[in-house]
This record gives structure tokens, C-alpha cells and sequence, in this order.
């Protein structure tokens, strides 16, 4: 059994070298490699560990992979993808704060797996899981599945690698939602492969997390185009589905400070794309409570004079 640690990242290399110091502490695991895959910083990730952390070139499960262009966020985690080598692929975020414990966790449930495990999904601080669960195909998987946010979250998943990449070309087809790592789960499941989803937290109680490198907006904007993929589901799973995606959201309060500040979007465009985010979220029907309602409406409104 050997497994792939990929990183992807950009522009956050001092994030990467805090990362690396914590996880190469213990080198002696010959059976576990690291990658890192630039998406072509302002400065190299490699420049920087050259003049920060020279110590970290020494090891021989460290490999830096710098991208000739920036593929955006999306594509930077196909490429994780393509650049795995191991029996498991684990690909984690810059900042997520994974341990040594983290990774002797993983390698003790991947010693076990079974060989039609394809996919495992870990707990986390947004989910509250009891007991584990086998999923058997893609209706079983979107009926037992208990948080979207801990679905699409990078390294609460770790994949067969073999089975992941057969879907490759699928993912790419949806790069720009951010999450196309999901769509390959979606498309793992549906070739019956068992999905494991289980109660340790990957994170081991440490939830001081965030999803600081994700546009929050774009996610909001194209995490709908699940539904419009034709996979073989029952009436109840898609609607399952549907519902995840609806409530994965904040107050339009939040979206609505965060697209007036930004400017990635030009002035004209602000006010619409808020109502998209309110429309495609059925505020105007589902909130956590009537403040939330009223914040929610008010906000659809004020968009209007943006």
C-alpha cells in the first residue's frame, strides 16, 4: 500500500513550509510520498524553500511540481490528479491543519481497506457522525450522506487512485464550479464502487479551519451544475441532492459585503450576481429563521440600487 500527499497552492507559500516542517518531522514512512503542485506563484514555491527550508530539498518523498501557467483553482486540483502515482491519492489544502497523527489515522484505515473500498470520506468539525457507513452505489451514497460541506472539502476524502483517474476528463469538464474532485466521487460511486464514510475526524478535534483559498462567490455561482448532469438517481436521491446544494449556503448578508468589496466583478454585474446567489438558494422559501428571512429579503432588495 503506498499513498500520494498532494498540495496544491498558490501564492501561499509560507503556508506550504508550515505544512511541510509539520508533516516531514517523520520522514520514515518510505511508503508515503509528497507533492506539491505550484500553480504558478508570484514566487516559487521551490525558490522559496531554497532560501527558507533548503533542509526540506533532502527528502526523497518531497516532490515540487511548478505549473508552466496558472490552470486556476479548479484546475490546479486536477492536476493532482494526474500527477498521483501511489496505490491512494490524498490531496490537502495549504492550510489545512493536518498532523502526523492526521496521516497515521489515514494509513491505519487504508491498511484495512478492502479491495473494492475506492473512495473514503473522514468526519470533521461540520459534521456530526456516530457510527461508520459503506455506501453501496450513488442512491445509497446521497441518502446517507450527512454534510455537502464535508463532501467537497479536499482532504476529508483520499481515493483510490486507479478509479479516480479513469474520471479525469470528466472533472475537467467541471473545473470551473471548484469542486470537481465531487464530481469524480459522484462519478466513482455510480460505477458501484463501496464509498466509506467514517466518524474520525480528520482534522483530530483541531477545527481552527477555513476555506481561505476557495472563492466562496464562484463556488455559489456553479455548484448548481450538479443537477444539470444526468446521473442515474431515484426521485428521492436527486431531491436529496437538490437540498444539500440549497443549504450549503450563508445569510445573503455575507455574499452581498463580499461582492460589493471585490473586484473581480464589474459594478454593473454586482446586483445580479447577488440575486443569483438569493435565487439559486431558494432564500426567499428556506432560512434558518425569520431574522435571517428578513436580513435575506432586505438584502435582495438593496442589490437592486448597487
Amino acid at each position: 500500500m503506498s499513498l500520494d500527499i498532494i498540495i496544491p497552492t498558490y501564492n501561499r507559500n509560507y503556508k506550504v513550509l508550515e505544512l511541510l516542517n509539520t508533516l516531514l518531522q517523520d520522514n520514515s514512512l518510505n511508503y508515503v510520498s509528497y507533492k506539491i503542485i505550484d500553480n504558478d506563484s508570484d514566487r516559487s514555491v521551490k525558490e522559496t524553500i531554497i532560501h527558507e527550508s533548503p533542509n526540506l530539498l533532502a527528502c526523497n518523498n518531497l516532490k515540487i511540481i511548478t505549473n508552466k501557467k496558472n490552470v486556476g483553482l479548479g484546475g490546479n486540483i486536477m492536476r493532482c490528479f494526474e500527477y498521483a502515482e501511489a496505490d491512494w491519492t490524498w490531496i490537502i489544502g495549504d492550510d489545512d491543519p493536518i498532523s502526523i497523527q492526521s496521516i497515521n489515522l489515514v494509513l491505519g484505515i487504508l491498511n484495512n481497506a478492502k479491495e473494492n473500498d475506492k473512495l473514503i470520506n473522514f468526519s470533521s468539525p461540520w459534521v456530526d457522525r456516530n457510527e461508520n457507513k459503506n455506501c453501496h452505489g450513488l442512491d445509497d451514497f446521497l441518502n446517507q450522506i450527512d454534510s455537502f460541506q464535508n463532501a467537497i472539502y479536499l482532504c476529508t476524502s483520499i481515493y483510490r487512485t486507479a478509479d479516480a483517474q479513469k474520471y479525469i476528463e470528466f472533472g475537467y469538464k467541471y473545473i470551473h464550479t471548484l469542486i470537481p474532485h465531487f464530481f469524480i466521487q459522484l462519478k466513482m460511486i455510480e460505477s458501484n464502487c463501496i464509498a466509506k464514510l467514517l466518524k474520525d475526524d480528520i482534522f483530530l478535534g483541531n477545527s481552527d479551519k477555513g476555506m481561505g483559498g476557495w472563492s466562496i462567490i464562484d463556488f455559489q455561482l456553479n455548484k448548481n451544475q450538479i443537477l444539470n448532469y444526468p446521473f442515474s438517481l431515484n426521485k428521492k436521491s436527486y431531491k436529496t441532492l437538490e437540498n444539500l446544494l440549497v443549504l450549503d449556503r450563508q445569510p445573503l448578508k455575507t455574499y452581498y459585503h463580499k461582492i460589493l468589496s471585490a473586484n473581480t466583478y464589474p459594478n454593473f454585474l454586482k446586483g445580479k450576481i447577488i440575486r443569483k446567489i438569493f435565487e439559486e438558494n431558494r432564500m426567499l422559501y428556506i432560512a434558518k429563521s425569520k431574522k435571517e428571512w428578513i436580513s435575506n429579503l432586505t438584502y435582495y432588495f438593496l442589490s437592486f440600487t448597487i
